[in-house]
Order: structure tokens, then C-alpha cells, then sequence
């Protein structure tokens, strides 16, 4: 038989939380993320994309996170005139999204 070698694994993936931590440094002026701005009242003005380039994952997946976040209550989203918008909400009290 033929010994076949298995492949390398690849580096896991940051998760939801890393996402979260950027966003949170990112608000906070810890981190600056190219074409992010924050906006006075907390909102965080930043493209998947860029977000994605920061953690290392495409913006698809980074798109899911968000969902997933936004689903547990932890950022909301919106977008406006300005662009699409990210709101880290409090650990303390997060919002609960409506069951369907």
C-alpha cells in the first residue's frame, strides 16, 4: 500500500470573538482600521472588507459573524447615507433579537 502523507493543517480561523475585540478596539481608538471612522454617538462606520483584512478571513465569513452577532445581541447594524454602520452593544446588556 501507499503511504499517503496528510496534508498540514491550516491555522484555525479567528473567530466571532476576535471580530468582536476589533470592533471594540476599533470604537474605543485603540486600533485604527483603514477607511473606519467612528462617529460621536458610538456607531463604527467600517466595509466587511476592512474588517475582514484585519482579522484575516474574507468578507463573507466576516458577514456571517456579524449576523451571528447581531442575532445574539451583541452589535447591532444599520446602514445610512454614510455607509454601512456597527454598534458593539454593553456585555452587560445585550440586545436579544425577536424570535420569529
Amino acid at each position: 500500500p501507499v503511504h499517503v502523507e496528510p496534508k498540514p493543517r491550516r491555522p484555525r480561523a479567528k473567530s466571532r470573538i476576535d471580530l468582536l475585540d476589533v470592533i471594540r478596539s476599533a470604537t474605543a481608538g485603540r486600533m485604527a482600521i483603514p477607511g473606519a471612522t467612528v462617529a460621536p454617538d458610538g456607531w463604527l462606520y467600517v466595509s466587511q472588507r476592512a474588517l475582514a483584512d484585519v482579522v484575516g478571513r474574507s468578507p463573507p465569513s466576516v458577514g456571517r459573524d456579524l449576523t451571528d452577532a447581531e442575532k445574539a445581541g451583541h452589535i447591532l447594524r444599520r446602514t445610512d447615507s454614510r455607509g454601512a454602520a456597527i454598534l458593539l452593544l454593553s456585555a452587560s446588556n445585550p440586545v436579544r433579537a425577536a424570535s420569529a
